[in-house]
C-alpha cells in the first residue's frame, strides 16, 4: 500500500447529482479501502452521499457503499470502496459528493494502486481528512471576515465562510448559550484567501450556539475577533 502525502486544503465544485458510474468489467485488478471521511471536522455519511475513486483521465475507478464501523468506530459511518485498475502503480484520486449541500469535494489524498491491497478496515479505517477548503474565485480579501453561517437555523450541518488577508493563525470555536466551550473546529495557519468549513452539530441538544473566530498575527497578537449566533433545530 502506498498513500501519497496530501496538502492541507481541498477544493469544491457546485454540482447536481454527479452521475458517476462504476464499470467493474473494464478493469482486471482490484484493491479494497475502508475509509472514514472528515470534511472540516465533520464525519460525512448522509444517505445519498458518494465517495468515488478516479484515475488521471477522470475515469471512475470505484464507488463506495456505506458500512457501520466497529470498536472505537462503532456508530460511525464508513465508506467501503473497491478500487479498480489494469496496472500496478496507477495514481488514484478521490472525490466526495455531499448530497445535502449538492457539492462535490476534490479530496487531496491520493493512493498508488497495488493489486489485492487492503487499506483500512472496520476497526481502523483510513482517514480521508483534508482540512479546510479554499474558495478559489481569483480575488484576495481586503478585510478579515466571518460571515453568518448558512443555513441558519440548521439541522444538523451548517456552513461557515470566512476570509483572511495575510498569513495568520485562525481559530474557530463553538460555545453554548451559557458560554461554555463546546468544540474547536480548527486552529492553524492560513494563507491569505477565502475559506469555507462545515460544522456538524448532530450529537448536541437543540438550541442557540455561538461561533467565535480569532485571528492572530505571526507574532501572536490578536488582530481580529468575530462572533456569530447560530440556531440548531432538530
Amino acid at each position: 500500500m502506498r498513500l501519497l502525502s496530501c496538502i492541507s486544503f481541498l477544493s469544491l465544485v457546485l454540482a447536481l447529482d454527479p452521475g458517476w458510474v462504476d464499470i467493474p468489467g473494464d478493469y482486471q485488478f482490484t484493491a479494497s479501502m475502508t475509509a472514514i471521511v472528515y470534511i472540516n471536522g465533520g464525519v460525512m455519511g448522509d444517505t445519498e452521499d458518494i465517495l468515488a475513486a478516479f484515475d488521471a483521465s477522470e475515469n471512475v475507478r470505484g464507488i463506495s457503499t456505506m458500512v457501520d464501523g466497529l470498536g472505537s468506530y462503532d456508530g460511525q459511518i464508513l465508506h467501503a470502496i473497491t478500487i479498480r485498475s489494469n496496472a500496478v502503480g496507477d495514481i488514484i484520486s478521490f472525490r466526495y459528493y455531499d448530497a445535502s449541500a449538492d457539492i462535490v469535494y476534490d479530496l487531496p489524498e491520493s493512493y498508488t494502486f497495488v493489486n489485492n491491497d487492503l487499506v483500512g478496515n472496520l476497526m481502523t479505517p483510513y482517514n480521508l481528512n483534508p482540512g479546510e477548503m479554499v474558495i478559489n474565485d481569483g480575488l484576495l480579501p481586503l478585510d478579515y471576515v466571518l460571515e453568518q453561517n448558512y443555513p441558519n437555523p440548521f439541522n444538523p450541518k451548517t456552513f461557515i465562510n470566512y476570509a483572511v488577508t495575510e498569513l495568520s493563525n485562525v481559530s474557530l470555536r463553538i460555545y453554548d448559550i451559557k458560554g461554555q466551550f463546546i468544540s474547536e473546529l480548527l486552529n492553524n495557519i492560513h494563507m491569505p484567501g477565502k475559506y469555507k468549513t462545515v460544522w456538524d452539530s448532530g450529537h448536541l441538544a437543540t438550541g442557540i450556539y455561538f461561533l467565535e473566530m480569532n485571528v492572530y498575527s505571526r507574532n501572536d497578537q490578536l488582530i481580529f475577533t468575530g462572533i456569530n449566533k447560530m440556531m440548531y433545530l432538530k
